[in-house]
Formats: structure tokens, C-alpha cells, sequence
């Protein structure tokens, strides 16, 4: 499903900018870095959510570290508000460092 959604993204950045003020270039970063953002958000929210049950095995961190870092850490899952959140996190960082505007930016992508 997310596969589907981001070549989805990518099909319209790509057609759809041939008409409006974005550079080619600069929507297929923004692509790639708000996936990334994306991927990061949501598993620093499984982290987070996985938080008390990670202190309460704190004991099992010094005896066996790898098998608690595997579990809590590499099987954590992912969650979709902490996804949501790290990807307009970094379309406004993207935004913020190549002085566009948030709203010019994502103004076509809201019907």
C-alpha cells in the first residue's frame, strides 16, 4: 500500500509539474526526503510508544543487549502518526532550506 501511494506521489509531482512553479528536480527530492522522514518519524513513535515496556525489561538490556535491541528496537513496528509527523516535519525543513513556500508547495496536492 505504501508502494502504491508513493509511485502514485511520484506520477503526479512529475506530470503535475510541468504546469506549475516547481523544478522537476526539487520535487523528486521532496519526494525522497519526506519518505524518509516518513519511515524515520514512525519508528521513532514505535519507539516511544514501546517506552514503558522497554524500561521495565531494562534488567534483560544488560544481560542479553542484542536480544533486547532486537526486540524493541528492529521489531518495533511502525506507526502512522509518528509517520505523518516526520514527513510534514521534513517538508517543512525541505521547505525551509530551499526557501519555497509551504503553502505554494502543497496547495496541488490538496483537492
Amino acid at each position: 500500500m505504501v508502494a502504491a501511494g508513493l509511485i502514485a506521489i511520484i506520477i503526479y509531482m512529475l506530470v503535475g509539474t510541468d504546469k506549475k512553479k516547481y523544478i522537476k528536480q526539487d520535487s523528486e527530492l521532496l519526494v525522497i526526503f519526506s519518505f524518509l522522514g516518513m519511515a524515520l518519524g514512525a519508528r521513532i513513535m514505535a519507539i516511544l510508544v514501546n517506552l514503558p515496556a522497554m524500561i521495565a525489561d531494562f534488567q534483560i538490556l544488560i544481560e542479553r543487549p542484542l536480544a533486547y535491541l532486537s526486540h524493541y528496537i528492529l521489531e518495533a513496528g511502525f506507526v502512522f502518526y509518528g509517520g505523518l509527523y516526520g514527513c510534514l516535519i521534513t517538508i517543512l525543513i525541505f521547505c525551509r532550506v530551499k526557501r519555497m513556500s509551504f503553502s505554494l508547495l502543497c496547495g496541488p496536492l490538496i483537492p
